[in-house]
């Protein structure tokens, strides 16, 4: 069962893709508001696992996207780009703001890394 600190990464990933037209239309302003709302709590120490399953449990697309996200990976466990290979990192690769630490999800494999969307630097990939 995820952990508090991996809803609150969920959160976070899932901000960047609430503004998809597809995702959530007119409700992605007021759950993005919410979302923001939620992780400034976390930030400051609270527990708010609960009030952020209750957000993504609103849609159909967030409670999706979010047991996606939180599903066990166990073929992404322990994987390591062997030396003197190169090709796409697989989906479900993670990758954060070295500055902010915000989590970007690479959703298909070979999808390109966008940089940081406040600090405007390249995001590294997490082990």
């Amino acid at each position: 069962m995820p952990n508090e600190d991996d809803v609150v990464e969920c959160a976070r990933a899932m901000r960047a893709f609430l503004a998809r037209p597809d995702l959530l239309g007119d409700e992605a302003a007021s759950t993005t508001l919410r979302i923001d709302a939620l992780l400034t709590q976390a930030e400051a120490g609270e527990d708010v696992t609960d009030a952020l399953r209750s957000v993504f449990e609103q849609h159909d697309a967030t409670r999706e996207w979010a047991r996606q996200f939180l599903a066990p990976t166990p073929a992404l466990r322990g994987y390591k780009v062997t030396p003197g290979t190169s090709g796409p990192t697989p989906a479900g690769s993670r990758f954060v703001c070295p500055k902010c630490g915000r989590v970007w999800v690479r959703r298909q494999a070979g999808e390109e890394v966008p940089d940081c969307p406040i600090h405007l630097i390249a995001r590294v990939a997490v082990a």
